[in-house]
């Protein structure tokens, strides 16, 4: 005889310190300088889980890179280690909106330097999120570069992705230049498009979200425009990552546009510092809908809660039959972020009591819950063999896990631990 008692636990709007989303601070590292002491990491913020790490290359913009300039790349990468963030890795010859003065004159030392940094990033690539650019452009934005050319591009991306292999992810500035470093030329709707994980393609990184229309630059210069890359986005980042930064104070950054369009972006990072005026605009307007949990919040936490994914258990569900010793559990998850999860996560029930833990997968991949919509959910299924728990109480849980960086996802429910959030209880005998 066994008694089974399973529930939902209730959604939570408590912030979740979950890798690879949120808001992220710079830190700045030139290299070639003698390697201080101390680095000098300064947190912005405590809840933020990743750093954008620019490397300023201009010392060496008419030569090749020697040894202890690698060198010192990799110690700083090692320093970086230690401090537990997640690194957005930036290579640039440009602090100052003057980079046709400080980038090489031949393409040659750019893809020069790209292969001696490679061996570096791929050793740290389980630290990195993402790469963003090509090492051109302003601030390494990829405009104001003399290599802004089509086979250029295509050349910069080509030896990039050749050294660095499918470990690391790679950023480029716009839909237009991530087609032409693909040599991708889509027709019809964009909509229409889908893409697949298999074929490591290159994610996006934009700079100037909710601008203009045009985000200054990054699109043409019509609605018309703007909305075919939108939609080019929204089906694109559902496989690869999205992020950069707000800035300016227009219509399109009015907080419940905004997050229409970080929705269909599917965004995942926002840089936390810039601009302080586009965030101030969000920070004091406050969500207004009385039947959820975020009514009264401002939507600068709304914000910095759904950047990336944040997952939800909206119903659980065990059925037993008297014909079969299995219990079937069913766990309905939503994604009410603004992007998936990008690494590999397992779904588990975790089964805690008298015989130690028991670890069982859910069938289901949650990184297709892609948080385009509120009402999107999936119903994840498995089973517990009732004949192979001893006479006890029995305490169940469901939890993501994410094997590559060995930790849990905290779920948008009361009630996370170290085994996921309670879901039921069984008692045997």
């Amino acid at each position: 005889m066994s008694k089974i008692d399973f529930s939902c636990p209730a959604e939570t709007a408590d912030f979740l310190k979950n890798p690879d989303r949120g808001f992220y601070s710079i830190y700045r590292f030139t290299v070639g300088n003698p390697a201080p002491g101390d680095y000098d990491v300064i947190i912005t913020d405590e809840k933020d889980t990743l750093l954008l790490f620019e490397l300023n290359l201009s010392r060496y913009a008419q030569e090749e890179l020697t040894d202890d300039a690698v060198s010192s790349v990799d110690a700083i990468f090692r320093y970086m280690r230690g401090t537990g963030f997640r690194l957005i890795v930036r290579f640039l010859y440009d602090w100052e909106g003057r980079n046709l003065a400080n980038e090489p004159r031949k393409i040659e030392i750019i893809l020069g330097h790209m292969r001696a940094l490679a061996d570096v990033i791929r050793k740290n690539s389980d630290i990195i999120f993402v790469t963003q650019g090509l090492f051109t452009g302003n601030w390494g934005e990829m405009h104001g570069t003399r290599f802004s050319r089509g086979d250029h591009l295509k050349k910069l991306y080509s030896t990039y992705r050749s050294a660095l292999g499918n470990d690391v992810i790679i950023s480029v500035r716009t839909p237009a230049q991530w087609r032409c470093a693909v040599g991708f030329m889509p027709s019809g709707k964009p909509g229409k498009l889908t893409f697949r994980r298999t074929d490591f393609l290159p994610a996006l990184y934009n700079d100037a979200m909710l601008s203009t229309v045009s985000d200054l630059g990054t699109y043409g210069e019509s609605e018309e425009e703007r909305e075919y890359e939108l939609t080019f986005q929204n089906s694109l980042c559902r496989i690869v990552p999205n992020g950069g930064e707000a800035v300016g104070d227009t219509p399109y950054s009015a907080p419940e546009t905004a997050v229409q369009i970080l929705t269909r972006m599917h965004v995942s990072y926002l840089n936390r510092e810039h601009d302080r005026g586009t965030h101030k605009k969000k920070k004091n307007a406050v969500v207004d809908k009385p039947d959820s949990i975020w009514n009264g919040t401002s939507y600068l936490d709304y914000i910095d809660e759904h950047l990336g994914y944040r997952y939800v258990i909206c119903g659980v569900n065990a059925k037993s039959s008297v014909f079969s010793s299995i219990l079937t559990i069913s766990v309905t998850l939503k994604n009410v972020g603004f992007a998936p999860i990008y690494r590999e996560t397992e779904a588990q029930l975790v089964i805690s009591g008298k015989d130690g833990v028991k670890v069982i997968p859910f069938e289901g991949d949650v990184r297709e819950l892609y948080g385009e919509s509120p009402d999107e959910a999936a119903v994840l299924r498995t089973g517990i063999n009732k004949k192979e728990l001893s006479d006890g109480e029995y305490t169940v849980y469901f939890r993501l896990f994410v094997p590559s960086l060995n930790t849990n996802v905290l779920l948008g429910n009361e009630g996370n631990s170290v085994y996921g959030c309670e879901i039921g209880r069984i008692s045997v005998g």
